[in-house]
Formats: structure tokens, sequence, C-alpha cells
């Protein structure tokens, strides 16, 4: 990993080719960034330079900094950063959102975690913890009553009303990222071991539009995708919203055909994957098999 210049005005290469999804084979039609080399330093309050490397997606940059960077671009402010790659930017607080929740996973094997956490407490990333916020889901209540938006069609969904099938709830930081990827291909590719009739469902605090985006090029349409990207309120409606970065914790919801919250798994070091097949074999059951 290449790096230059004093501890204080470091820059790092970026290598856009770790990132295959954002570009494709080639220029990626939303963004325009070529599959090659970049160096980017990023000057939002004209002081330190944040600095990022893609081969292990560090991202020196504070939870307020890059909520604030992403308010400064949203403004329309791109020029008082500098204008050497502007678009790239927009991705500053996104990877920061990844390494702090633990969804860039490194190479080599996921592991999966058995045990898990209550709604309302915390989670873990390492040794850094992250307060649950909003009120606990419990086992034997329903669903709270909240709407989400269905990728596909942009309408509202609210899962507290279906009834008649058992839902499958698989919620994730953001698909966009390692780990959320293989739980979210997980429950696609692996999911058929469940009963047709089971509602397989991924739900996120990303935008619709890229969670079509990933059901597209992961070819995984066959799943529904649901996202909280408004105010995060299925998050603080089930008290699974992180603090700091304001993303779902990663955690398993099965809901019987009744409406009723049967089975919870929140993963407690959230750099780990659900049990997906314990919850794979719970569903069966509720389903009557």
């Amino acid at each position: 990993m290449a790096q230059k210049g004093s501890a204080s005005g470091m820059e790092r290469t970026v290598d856009l080719d770790h990132f295959p999804r954002f570009l494709g084979s080639g220029p990626d039609p939303g963004t325009g960034l070529p599959g090659r080399t970049r160096r980017c330093g990023l000057k939002p309050a004209g002081k330190e330079k944040f600095l990022f490397s893609p081969d292990s997606l560090i991202l020196i940059l504070s939870a307020d900094r890059a909520l604030e960077t992403s308010k400064f671009l949203e403004e329309g402010k791109e020029e008082a950063m500098g204008k050497r790659f502007p678009r790239i930017l927009r991705y500053a607080p996104l990877l920061f959102l990844a390494v702090a929740t633990g969804c860039a996973g490194g190479k080599g094997k996921i592991p999966v975690e058995r045990g898990s956490v209550d709604p309302g407490t915390w989670v873990a990333r390492g040794e850094t913890r992250y307060q649950l916020l909003g009120s606990p889901l419990s086992v034997g209540k329903p669903l709270p009553p909240v709407k989400l938006v269905d990728a596909m069609t942009l309408k509202d969904v609210d899962l507290s009303k279906e009834r008649g099938r058992v839902l499958f709830l698989s919620l994730v930081p953001s698909v966009d990222t390692a780990v959320c990827e293989a739980q979210t291909h997980y429950l696609g590719e692996e999911g058929g071991k469940m009963p047709a009739e089971v509602r397989r469902i991924t739900i996120s605090r990303d935008t619709p539009f890229a969670q079509k985006r990933f059901a597209r090029e992961a070819k995984l349409t066959a799943l529904e995708y649901l996202s909280d990207y408004k105010e995060g309120e299925f998050g603080r409606a089930t008290g699974l919203l992180t603090d700091k970065t304001l993303l779902l914790a990663r955690s398993v919801i099965l809901v019987d055909k009744k409406g009723i919250v049967r089975y919870i798994q929140v993963v407690p070091e959230i750099t780990r994957l659900p049990d997906m097949e314990k919850a794979f074999q719970r569903a069966k059951e509720l389903n009557g098999e």
C-alpha cells in the first residue's frame, strides 16, 4: 500500500479495482469512475487530509466528520474540497461506515456467529461497542407498524400487516460491503432450503436505488429488498439501530404467519455472519414442516 508525506499529510493510493461493483468491467455509468488507481486527499475543513486504503478499507474519519462531509457535498460545495476527483469523495462517508460496522470483511472465510445479544443492548466491532437505539423487539410480540420502502416499486410496505406467510428478515448495515453481501448471497443462494412460501427479505438503510442495483448485479432478484433509508424508523422501532453509524445491526428476525416474532438473532460481533442455517431450520418449523 503506497503512502507518502508526513504523518499529518500522508496520502494513500486508492486502487478502484477493489470496488468491482462500483465500477463493473468499465467506467460506472452512475459515477464515471474508471477501473484504475487514483490518489485522493480530502480536506473538508481545510485541515488534515483524510486517508483511506481500499486494501484494508481503513478510513481515518470520524462519524461526525463523515456526516459533515456528506452534507458539505450535498450543498454543492465541492470546489472548496478540491477539484481533483470530486466524484469519488462522495464515497468517503460510505467507506467510513463500512469500516465502522465491520461490513468490509477481509480475505478468507467469514466466521459464523452462534450467539446473540438482545435488541436495545449493544454490538461490537473488536474493542469498539455500539449502543443499539430504540424500543427493543422481543419474541412473542408483533412487529411494530413501520413503513419501509420496496426497492423495486418504491412503494411503502408495512410488514406488521402481513399475514399468511412466514417472513425471514435479514438485516444488514449495507449491501455494498463484503460481510453484508455474503449474508445476502447466502439468503438468496441457500435460502431454497426453506419452503417457497417463506418470504426472504433483506432490510438495510441503503437507498432503494442501491438495493435495486445490488439485486440486479448480484443476480439475487428473487429476494425482496426493503429500505429503511428515510429516518431509520424500523431500526428504532426494533431496537436495532446502531449509534454513531445509524445503520441497522446485523441480525435475523423470523415472523410467523400471524405476524408474531418467533426468532431473533442479533450478531454481537458485527464482522461475523449470523447463523443462517439455524434460522432456515426454524423457518421451516414455523411453516409447518
